[in-house]
């Protein structure tokens, strides 16, 4: 985006409409003059490239924050379960013991 020359010859419609402008050695005047308007679409291309990046990383860490957030309930589900699972156990257990003592 520093290089005047390259950028005045972005400007392919001036070069097409005004081609005496272009003749070599082109001023600095006029190179600085032509490489206004196509250093402004890159600039604007740019910051469009910057924002969806912007998006996208927003969007990666919500899908982060979501995964947590499930890994997380199925956690919790898990360890619920494991407890039921000990309770029925034990439970069992005294069963087992009461009808053995009984017996």
């Amino acid at each position: 985006l520093e290089d005047y020359e390259d950028m005045a010859l972005m400007n392919l419609s001036r070069l097409l409409t005004h081609p005496e402008r272009f003749v070599q050695p082109v001023p600095p005047a006029v190179l600085e003059e032509e490489s206004d308007e196509p250093e402004l679409i890159l600039e604007a291309h740019l910051q469009r490239g910057h924002t969806l990046i912007n998006a996208l990383n927003l969007v990666e860490g919500q899908i982060n924050s979501t995964e947590d957030f499930a890994v997380r309930r199925s956690d919790t589900i898990r360890n619920r379960l494991l407890y039921i699972n000990m309770v029925i156990s034990i439970l069992s257990l005294a069963v087992a013991t009461g009808s053995f003592v009984g017996s």
